[in-house]
């Protein structure tokens, strides 16, 4: 491993920590208020015909973002201690917000 830069700025401890502990509250945050809506807005996007049906698909999706995250977290991880995890944070919000700006959700792929 190669020893870091002179020049580059060395964050305290309280640094990482306030920062870290941000990005958990606003992903926190982001699962309160998903699985807290879930019930107001299954019938918007989900079938409406069929309110039941609409809840259960909008708990599973709820469901499979804590199923999947694990996964998420091994492969950008991973890239993020090889390529730098500024640039992995920047492809990540590139694809997320591309992939959600075309409108489309796993049920279109």
């Amino acid at each position: 491993m190669s020893e870091p830069k002179a020049d580059a700025p060395n964050p305290s401890i309280w640094t990482v920590v306030l920062a870290s502990s941000a990005g958990t509250v606003i992903e926190w945050y982001d699962f309160y208020l998903y699985g807290s809506l879930a019930v107001f807005f299954s019938t918007l996007f989900y079938p409406a015909n069929d309110p039941t049906a609409a809840v259960l698909i909008s708990v599973a999706t709820f469901a499979t973002g804590f199923v999947i995250r694990p996964f998420g977290a091994i492969l950008f991880g991973s890239l993020g201690d090889r390529l730098g995890r500024k640039h992995t944070f920047s492809a990540d919000t590139y694809l997320n917000g591309n992939f959600n700006h075309r409108g489309r959700s796993f049920a279109d792929i």
